[in-house]
């Protein structure tokens, strides 16, 4: 069922509503010509001039006279149209019912944004397009270099055009025919090239020329686009530079053969970033362990992605740089640290003690390996965790004239009774709190710490004591016994 219209509902919808609200009230029953004819004959009002100037199903005919209504109106605080002026020319411009009568008249009003909406009508002939083509104001020269409906002599002279921004725009243009498209590819401004090899239409063949240029600058811009064929992308990996090969290999998976070639490079620094790459296949990563240059070796060694069986085996059998990038390197796995820890390079020894990442059982191997005082004073400072200390490193220790290192035989699980008294009255607050974290020594012992002079160590005693499976039961029957270790007590 047709809707029926009256036209003054409709014009106080006009009146009342934003022009957006008077479309869509009547998108569905379009609003039909002998009204919109009245509209315009009997009610000259602004807001009726703008609905009818944008209005789509407004007549040809009714936009002509609209068009000779506002061609040469002047200023007039009188008439209210005047205000509207420059809107209603802007919309007729646009129209896509304007006749070529109109799109020409309005070629020629001063004013660039209503040349502007004539530039971007697809409605326009050649003869009103090659008139726009040499306009004054830039901003109508771009919007008519990506009117689709320019024709290809004309896309030819904006190809030219003085301004770096019209010709960029140019490249926007759907219909752009591939001889313009190539002219612009070697324009003299980075600017329009940018444009060109970022979003030119052409074909695959086209845009693997472009790469295979090993022009730096073009691969790079190429690489900018939202998709690539992968012939294309393939070809953008063997490029001569590493950042563009580096770029291509984050958009795709890199093939076998070019991972092969690029490990056959002959610059260490193209293999070394070989080394880095993510998803690096195993074989690839083995080879680059053999590779005669630190520096790939290196690169290998700290990657985030190096496969940690790999990283286990390099531990064992690497040189000093991949030693101390696996050293140094966050994601080096524990089972790689533990091989590390044999090492015999005191500075690599060095730089695993003062890591504070090691676990006790990597400690004691890597005193084991390194029983110097710089590893264990190392070790002291940045952990608290007992570690298990050879006999004669405990005896070493004990009385040693750094509080730092007495702290690591208070802590030690083989630390002896007679050393324990011993340390129990040492001067330092940081050996006797060493002491109370001795898994070895019992609630006997700690109740002495328990009555220390700092308050901070007696407290840490008694929360230790709490922890001990004996505490009660010992702590009443022998408050002031001797003290002595579970282990020495047996013996």
């Amino acid at each position: 069922m047709e809707a029926e219209f009256d036209i003054d509902s409709i014009l106080e919808t006009i009146r009342t509503s934003p022009i957006s609200e008077v479309f869509d009230r009547y998108r569905q029953w379009p609003i039909p010509s002998p009204i919109l004819k009245d509209l315009f004959a009997e009610y000259p009002e602004p807001k009726v001039h703008l609905f009818l100037a944008s209005y789509s199903n407004t007549p040809s005919r009714t936009l002509e006279e609209l068009f000779e209504r506002f061609r040469d109106l002047e200023p007039d605080p009188q008439d209210p149209n005047t205000a509207v002026r420059q809107e209603v020319l802007v919309h007729l411009a646009g129209h896509a019912r304007s006749s070529r009568q109109v799109l020409i008249g309005c070629t020629e009003i001063a004013i660039p944004s209503v040349r502007a909406a004539v530039a971007g009508n697809r409605l326009i002939t050649p003869q009103i397009a090659d008139a726009l083509a040499g306009d004054p104001t830039g901003d109508v020269r771009c919007l008519l270099a990506v009117n689709p409906s320019l024709p290809p002599r004309l896309q030819a002279k904006l190809a030219q055009d003085p301004e770096p921004r019209v010709r960029a725009a140019l490249t926007r243009n759907k219909s752009l025919t591939l001889d313009v498209i190539l002219f612009l590819a070697n324009d003299p401004s980075i600017f329009v090239r940018a444009a060109v090899f970022q979003a030119a239409n052409v074909d695959e063949s086209i845009l693997r020329d472009w790469a295979d240029s090993d022009e730096v600058s073009t691969q790079m811009l190429l690489l900018r686009r939202k998709k690539l064929p992968t012939s294309v992308l393939h070809s953008l990996m063997m490029s001569p530079h590493e950042a563009v090969r580096a770029e291509a290999a984050r958009l795709g998976p890199v093939p076998p053969d070019i991972l092969l070639a690029w490990a056959a490079e002959a610059k260490p620094e193209s293999r070394a970033q070989l080394a880095e790459m993510p998803n690096l296949p195993l074989l690839f990563q083995v080879l680059l362990t053999l590779d005669p240059d630190p520096r790939v070796r290196t690169a290998l060694a700290q990657s985030p992605y190096l496969n940690q069986d790999l990283a286990v085996f390099i531990a064992a059998r690497g040189k000093q740089p991949e030693l101390e990038a696996l050293a140094g390197a966050p994601t080096t796995s524990d089972e790689a640290i533990s091989e590390l820890c044999r090492t015999r390079s005191s500075q690599i020894a060095q730089s695993l003690a003062a890591s504070g990442k090691l676990t006790p059982d990597q400690m004691a191997v890597l005193v084991e390996n390194h029983p110097d005082e710089l590893i264990l004073y190392h070790l002291a400072r940045t952990t608290d965790a007992p570690i298990d200390l050879p006999r004669d490193q405990i005896e070493a220790l004990f009385q040693h004239p750094l509080p730092t290192l007495r702290s690591l035989a208070a802590r030690a699980p083989g630390l002896r009774i007679r050393e324990a008294h011993f340390l129990l009255k040492d001067p330092s607050p940081l050996v006797r709190q060493s002491l109370i974290t001795n898994p070895v020594l019992t609630a006997e012992f700690l109740q002495f710490l328990a009555h220390d002079p700092d308050p901070a160590i007696a407290r840490k005693a008694m929360k230790q004591m709490a922890s001990k499976p004996d505490a009660p039961a010992r702590a009443e029957s022998a408050p002031h016994s001797n003290p002595i270790t579970q282990q020495e007590g047996r013996a």
